[in-house]
């Protein structure tokens, strides 16, 4: 299990269906450990905007998701 973040958001994350962009990459993120604080740097996006994204409250929409789609396709299993 992961250090980054609560068992609660794990459980969570867990639970939603990874058909939207942004909840597939918060899926990989938990999976890979990697922190919220680095793909917002990455992005240059806030926080809110990542966890909103991988919550589905938000959609990944414009330039940027591209740019997750290619984060995505780096941390997939088969790829």
């Amino acid at each position: 299990m992961t250090t980054g973040y609560s068992s609660k958001f794990i459980q969570t994350m867990e639970a939603l269906d990874g058909t939207q962009l942004g909840v597939r990459l918060g899926q990989l993120c938990i999976q890979n450990d990697i922190p919220v604080k680095d793909v917002s740097e990455l992005l240059k996006i806030s926080r809110v905007t990542v966890y909103n994204w991988f919550t589905g409250k938000t959609k990944v929409r414009g330039s940027l998701r591209e740019k997750v789609e290619k984060i995505i396709q780096k941390l997939e299993p088969d790829a």
